[in-house]
């Protein structure tokens, strides 16, 4: 890879419903879990346009997100 570099950032966060769902396999039948859902909105991680440039050494990028 050539640097610097310029990445896609998508940034993810999961909170809870409050409902239980069924586990699934592997987890043994009748196990209930707690439903989650995504915390940020899509346009900072599915349809997120965030850019980043990375540069060898240490880098460190903050992002001011807004929720509407």
């Amino acid at each position: 890879m050539r640097w610097p570099c310029t990445f896609r950032v998508e940034i993810r966060a999961q909170r809870k419903t409050g409902n239980k769902i069924a586990a699934g396999s592997p987890a043994p039948p009748g196990t209930m879990i707690d439903e989650t859902e995504e915390a940020i909105p899509a346009r900072y991680n599915n349809e997120s346009t965030l850019r980043v440039d990375v540069t060898t050494g240490r880098n460190s990028h903050e992002f001011k997100l807004a929720t509407k």
